[in-house]
């Protein structure tokens, strides 16, 4: 987990990549365009789709090269626009790292892990537009946030031990399904 940001204008990051609409890259601009005052590094997407200055669009990083920049952020951003590939929860992989990180996250979906809200994860509506449709919500929560970590303890769920325990209990279950209407079949 990164210490927290000391800075007065917001920082926040979104990893992903080009040609994947369902990101929701474009509505991440259009509230970069309302949010001058707020700062927006987006890892994974191209120059060109970079057209203000308070965006710095990276292309594609390595870890080592994205992680200075998550240890700047006050906030990430999560897929935004599933409803465009007809999903509406997701487990994103991107989240995880995130959160590992300590950032809280703005996103537009349901999280697996997380079916109840939680303090460090504002879910936005699953349709076009939400941010800037929810923008108050998105202000008081970056306002929130800014300067501060998710504690490790809030995201214990997510860890790959207590993941895997889960699953093999669930496997042994399974097994022991298995074996019991073999027996019942004979």
């Amino acid at each position: 987990m990164q210490s927290p940001t000391h800075h007065t204008c917001p920082r926040l990051v979104f990893l992903g990549s080009d040609n994947q609409p369902w990101q929701g890259v474009d509505d991440i601009l259009t509230l970069a365009g309302l949010k001058t005052d707020w700062f927006f590094d987006l890892v994974g997407v191209s120059a060109g789709s970079c057209a203000r200055q308070n965006v710095a669009c990276h292309g594609s990083m390595c870890r080592e090269e994205y992680e200075p920049i998550l240890g700047r952020a006050d906030v990430a951003i999560g897929t935004l626009a599933l409803y465009r590939k007809g999903g509406a929860e997701s487990s994103s992989l991107k989240v995880r790292e995130y959160l590992a990180y300590g950032l809280p996250v703005v996103m537009g979906c349901k999280d697996t892990d997380f079916p109840l809200p939680v303090p460090f994860i504002l879910q936005v509506p699953n349709r076009q537009g939400s941010l800037v449709s929810e923008i108050a919500a998105v202000e008081g929560f970056v306002s929130k946030w800014m300067g501060k970590r998710v504690p490790r303890k809030d995201v214990l769920q997510i860890d790959v031990d207590p993941k895997e325990r889960k699953r093999l209990l669930f496997l042994e279950e399974v097994l022991e399904l298995h074996n019991e209407k073999r027996l019942h079949a004979r």
